[in-house]
């Protein structure tokens, strides 16, 4: 088995952060006091420092961020569906059920019996789902597994 080194980019790693963070309404100082550490190492870890592990192990525990989330930001040769999966993990808790949950019920769907996927023709961007309407979302995963639910 060969193993694919790729160089870490600590100026993505560090907007990576940033923006789980802004889009936690979290100020640094707050993520700061959580660590903790000093509010400066925190800015320097956002512009581009390299910070230690330990700091990156805590930072993604607080910001519920996976690492490979924050190592992987993205390759080039990222597959369609590897830009889908790191899309649905940066997205919170709730979100990320309900994706897995549509993910379910597309791979159960009278479609989908067959082993091959062909895109429609011509892709036209899907309507964005109702997630005001839980109760429509719910009569489709009816039969998902229970920890899905």
């Amino acid at each position: 088995m060969s193993v694919r080194i790729i160089p870490f980019d600590y100026q993505e790693i560090g907007r990576e952060i940033r923006a789980r963070r802004n889009k936690l309404g979290m100020t640094q100082r707050q993520l700061a006091a959580k660590i903790p550490c000093s509010l400066t190492y925190i800015s320097r870890i956002e512009n581009g420092a390299k910070p230690s592990l330990e700091v990156l192990v805590r930072i993604a525990h607080i910001l519920d961020m996976s690492l490979d989330s924050i190592f992987c930001v993205q390759a080039e040769d990222d597959t369609e569906f590897t830009r889908v999966l790191r899309v649905v993990l940066h997205q919170s808790p709730e979100v990320r059920q309900i994706a897995l949950n549509m993910l379910y019920a597309c791979l159960h769907s009278p479609e989908s019996s067959g082993n091959t996927y062909e895109p429609p023709e011509p892709p036209e961007p899907p309507e964005p789902p109702n997630l005001e309407d839980s109760s429509s979302i719910q009569s489709l995963l009816s039969d998902a597994p229970e920890d899905w639910q």
